[in-house]
């Protein structure tokens, strides 16, 4: 599987965004605001979010990136849905080739929520794909520490690994991602591992 297309694999599955609004939605319990116009607030940029995530799987991307900017400048008090925001918006740029900023959202979202895995693993795709595969591998540690339960980022982690002739660790992690449900790491496994 080529470079570009495993990266477009990985935007792809990212965009289960079902999974980020689970993570945020959890985050969001935790961090409850004790105002009623910071909850409004609060409650206005959820649902913008909400509705560019609904243009993100219908590949508006640019319209998404608007109501995304809308939904940070509301969610100013709310770290985490802002976060999201943040980290989404540079999947649609990441669609429009635009990985500079894509990364720099990314960024942005790491800044605004330490432990918010999925910027992490979309930044070490980008790095993945640039061949700067140590960048990489900090990143998916990073994500596996945030989330050990994404199988993605075992499969992304274990390519880098291997393209750093770490032959055993990738597949260690290919076979981690494999058991975690990732069914494509399969024929890395395969390829690779015996």
């Amino acid at each position: 599987m080529k470079i570009n297309q495993f990266l477009y694999l990985i935007v792809g599955l990212c965009l289960s965004i079902f999974a980020c609004q689970t993570e945020t939605s959890q985050k969001q319990h935790r961090q409850q605001d004790s105002t009623s116009q910071s909850a409004k607030a609060t409650l206005n940029a959820r649902k913008i979010l909400d509705q560019a995530n609904e243009l993100m799987g219908k590949q508006a991307y640019k319209e998404a990136i608007e109501l995304y900017n809308q939904s940070i400048e509301i969610a100013q008090n709310d770290s985490i849905n802002a976060a999201t925001a943040y980290h989404n918006k540079g999947l649609a740029f990441l669609y429009l080739k635009d990985t500079v900023q894509a990364l720099k959202n990314y960024e942005k979202a790491m800044q605004l929520d330490k432990t918010y895995h999925s910027p992490y693993s979309s930044r070490g795709a980008i790095r993945l794909d640039r061949k700067d595969f140590r960048g990489a591998l900090e990143d998916f540690n990073r994500a596996s520490e945030l989330n050990p339960q994404d199988e993605l980022v075992f499969y992304q982690r274990g390519n880098a690994k291997f393209a750093l002739k770490d032959k055993k660790g990738a597949c260690e992690d290919w076979t981690k991602a494999f058991a975690l449900g990732f069914s494509n790491a399969k024929y890395l496994i395969d390829q690779h591992c015996k």
